[in-house]
């Protein structure tokens, strides 16, 4: 017997439905993100710009960043707020350590997301 974890085709011929459901329901949510919180969006793509960290991505990718990140904050804050003071050194150290660049940047990211995994979940 297959297991089948979830069916997109919910009993018809195709998927076009959940997909035209999915588009739907983003086009609302960024819709809604852009009206609520336009100008802290523009703010932000303009110190990008000015600041020089990145190429300048589409709006609505910086729309979706918007999103996570406050989901994220949701979701870990209470956490966040209640880490011993050893984790939360080691954190902001390695947020320090970014600032470096170049190969220690990248294994500071990638220590920083074990250990906050680690503590933050």
């Amino acid at each position: 017997m297959d297991i089948v974890t979830y069916d997109l085709k919910a009993n018809r011929d195709n998927s076009n439905k959940f997909y035209n459901d999915i588009s739907i329901f983003t086009d609302e949510v960024v819709n809604t993100i852009d009206i609520n919180s336009s100008r802290i969006i523009e703010d932000y793509m303009s110190f990008v710009k000015k600041m020089g960290y990145e190429k300048l991505r589409g709006r609505n990718e910086y729309l979706l960043e918007f999103l996570m990140l406050g989901v994220l904050w949701n979701n870990y804050i209470l956490n966040a707020q209640k880490l011993d003071d050893v984790p939360e050194h080691m954190l902001t150290g390695l947020v320090s350590l970014r600032k470096v660049g170049g190969f220690t940047k990248i294994i500071a990211d990638f220590l920083r997301g074990i250990f906050s995994t680690a503590f933050l979940m």
